[in-house]
């Protein structure tokens, strides 16, 4: 009896250890399950937030795709749809970066340069923001040091970005260090073949060292891109130019002869009669081209843009120029508005100069 005893006296506090360890570990077990719980909870919050944001973003995208020039009401649906996709995605880069292209549109400068820094705290690696902020910096601050720094960022980051590179090519441009802008142009066209603006920027620097046999190729090069391109107009400016400096007259005449060609084409496409699809008129790509550079950063470029829409445009641009009256440059207003007179006063002569 007293062995029993001390056999229960021995056994009772084992017994309660044992069922206070359990009761512990079903404890532990149910905050693991509810916190496994919760966090699924938030994962999928999360992922539901993201998807609201995605599709915001991509309205936005399709709004800001749409904008005719910086005033236009696509614009604010564009800030409109990336402010919600923020909102709902505060980590969202992509859309941040897209806002900053929007507020450059707006030549609301530091809001952009605020918006891509927020990427680049994001994403110290998103090397596309570094090359924006670079033209910002370049363009509109004329900083060339801080250009200069951001665009070797976004090269450093990105060694094949070929916008890169010709945006810094444009900064050693300004310094007078025409070496190390045709070295980069020429990387630019190495990476882009395909783009006519690096064959223009490389012909320019060429144009100002006087090599004019290297000034010659690379002009008539842009010149044959822009044609493929069916941006005309462009291809024209280049004949102009590669006509005054051409070492080789048989380059401005094959270009001459793909214009004429080119001209002839669309010219045959206009005699034929129009399908049921085609009757309401759309702008043709150089128009498109044009319109779209009406939205660039730089003030030279919307000035340049406009006169030459005001050149090659029709009635239905008016209204798109009649939005530029706004636009905070002088010039820009004061090409807008010579352009809109060109187009009303069908034959008229070519705008003056700026």
């Amino acid at each position: 009896m007293v062995a029993n005893s001390r056999l229960v006296v021995y056994l009772v506090p084992v017994l309660l250890f044992c069922h206070v360890f359990c009761l512990a570990e079903e404890a532990a077990q149910d905050k693991k399950t509810q916190q496994k719980k919760t966090d699924e909870t938030m994962s999928t919050a999360k992922t539901k937030a993201r998807e609201a944001a995605q599709r915001h973003y991509d309205k936005g995208v399709k709004f800001f795709n749409a904008a005719t020039s910086p005033a236009s009401s696509q614009i604010e649906a564009a800030l409109r749809e990336l402010n919600l996709a923020i909102s709902m995605d505060p980590t969202f880069k992509e859309a941040y970066s897209k806002r900053a292209e929007c507020y450059a549109i707006r030549h609301s400068f530091d809001h952009c340069i605020e918006d891509l820094n927020k990427v680049i705290s994001l994403d110290p690696e998103f090397d596309e923001a570094f090359r924006i902020k670079g033209d910002l910096l370049l363009n509109v601050k004329n900083d060339l040091e801080g250009s200069l720094k951001n665009f070797e960022k976004a090269i450093a980051l990105s060694p094949l970005n070929a916008k890169a590179f010709l945006g810094r090519s444009m900064v050693y441009t300004k310094m007078n260090d025409l070496d190390k802008a045709i070295l980069d142009q020429q990387k630019a066209v190495e990476l882009d073949p395909l783009n006519p603006k690096a064959f223009h920027a490389l012909a320019m620097s060429y144009l100002m060292k006087e090599d004019l046999e290297n000034s010659s190729q690379n002009f008539y090069a842009s010149g044959m891109l822009y044609l493929e391109q069916d941006n005309i107009d462009s291809a024209k400016s280049a004949l102009d130019v590669l006509q005054k400096v051409s070492t080789d007259p048989t380059l401005s005449d094959k270009l001459r002869d793909m214009i004429k060609s080119k001209d002839t084409d669309k010219s045959s496409s206009k005699s034929r009669p129009a399908s049921a699809s085609q009757q309401n008129t759309q702008p043709s790509a150089s128009w498109d081209s044009l319109v779209d550079m009406l939205k660039d950063p730089d003030p030279e470029v919307r000035k340049e843009a406009a006169l030459g829409l005001g050149t090659v445009g029709n009635e239905t641009h008016v209204k798109i120029l009649e939005e530029l009256l706004n636009d905070p440059n002088p010039k820009v207003q004061k090409a807008a508005k010579t352009a809109m007179e060109l187009i009303k006063n069908k034959g008229g002569t070519p705008p003056p100069k700026q």
